[in-house]
């Protein structure tokens, strides 16, 4: 029942995540102010769904569920109560789940703190918003879903699916500190002859994500990367709204400051994690999640340096979106697989090879890149201003 509840919490996110890019284009094509209205109340359910689909997981990892096999794959019950529930960012797609919710908070809110201010920007703010979450939830939904479970099939063989297949039964694994084997059995009380000491057990956490840093670590770099959506949703908003003034950059900037702030905390972290675990080697010598931790950094720096008039608009704007396809480029290679060498040298192997997610999440960097250009120019084309001043 825990493994079918957190799947249909996904599966309304996922919803709820369409029927708002829905009825906020409904509402653009029609101004209609109700469905503008009803679409902020479909994204902001998909906070609490969220919430419930990390509640049981971090339920199943505390509680030993390991039938699940994410669970089986970052818990085990001699693992510290506190590693217990920080694997839900342990593995690949806890992470993307625990990406979806930071994300999902943020844009909630978003819509509270800026709905009367913005209110013009809001029905495209939520277009885009929504499209990048919808994203994000249909990866966990379809490539990477948290909540698949081993079942026996007829002809003995271990299968991972969401929904049981005809014939199965569930599978539960035996893990043998002796040699380090696993074993799959129908019930969780079964003594293998050939192996007595093999007991129900999850294989636990990888060893090197066993570090203070992994508590507080992966959440500041979240909330650094995501927390760079509202920005760049507001710049791409005023673009398609045709307001292009500088309004969107004084309703952004406290929202960059406060990514801006995560980030350059995760960045400290990892670097002293890198550090303890792999020596200077680690950061410098090619950590893809800590160096790629940086490209958003430095690109929402140079957001900060822009003036607060319409000279330097469209330079922000145009670091707005670099600044969101670094932080996608940085997602693609921690959980997309990118390079076999970059997931080994990696000191938190959050990547891995032949990633179900990697041909969407490269996909879908590639749209965002191609997609601006056109607005970009259109925007430009339209603007009627002097030139560019200099930045500060």
């Amino acid at each position: 029942m825990l493994a079918e509840l957190g799947f249909l919490s996904l599966f309304f996110t996922g919803v709820a995540c369409a029927l708002g890019v829905g009825l906020a284009l409904m509402g653009i094509a029609w101004r209609h102010a109700g469905a503008i209205a009803a679409a902020r109340n479909a994204l902001v359910a998909t906070l609490p769904l969220l919430l419930v689909a990390c509640g049981l997981l971090v339920y199943a990892q505390v509680n030993g569920h390991y039938e699940i096999v994410y669970v089986n794959n970052v818990s085990q019950d001699a693992q510290p109560l506190t590693l217990k529930v920080t694997a839900l960012w342990g593995s690949q797609a806890g992470s993307l789940l625990f990406w979806s919710l930071t994300l999902s908070s943020f844009i909630v809110a978003a819509l509270w703190l800026n709905w009367r201010s913005e209110y013009p920007l809001m029905p495209w703010l939520m277009v885009v918003c929504g499209v990048v979450l919808g994203f994000f939830v249909m990866l966990s939904n379809v490539y990477e879903n948290p909540f698949e479970r081993y079942w026996s099939m007829p002809d003995g063989s271990i299968e991972a699916a969401l929904l049981q297949p005809e014939g199965a039964q569930l599978a539960y694994p035996y893990q043998s500190p002796v040699n380090g084997d696993e074993f799959f059995h129908t019930d969780t009380t079964t003594v293998f002859p050939w192996a007595p000491e093999a007991r129900f057990d999850g294989r636990g956490l990888n060893p090197l994500l066993r570090h203070p840093g992994m508590i507080i670590h992966p959440p500041t770099l979240y909330l650094g990367f995501t927390g760079f959506t509202i920005p760049f949703a507001f710049a791409l908003a005023a673009l398609l709204s045709g307001r292009l003034g500088t309004g969107w950059m004084k309703a952004t900037r406290r929202w960059s400051l406060v990514a801006w702030m995560f980030l350059s905390i995760g960045l400290i972290l990892g670097g002293r994690w890198a550090y303890d675990v792999l020596g200077w080697g680690g950061y410098w010598g090619w950590d893809p999640v800590e160096n790629s931790s940086l490209l958003p950094w430095l690109t929402g720096t140079a957001f900060f340096a822009q003036r607060h008039d319409s000279g330097t608009a469209r330079d922000a704007e145009g670091l707005e979106h670099g600044d969101d396809r670094a932080h996608l480029f940085a997602d693609a290679l921690w959980h997309g697989g990118h390079t076999y060498w970059a997931a080994q040298q990696c000191a938190h192997l959050r990547a891995k090879p032949a990633s179900n997610a990697h041909g969407p999440l490269s996909g879908f960097l590639h749209a965002g890149q191609r997609g601006f250009d056109p607005l970009a120019w259109v925007a430009g084309c339209l603007r009627k201003r002097p030139r560019p001043g200099k930045p500060v």
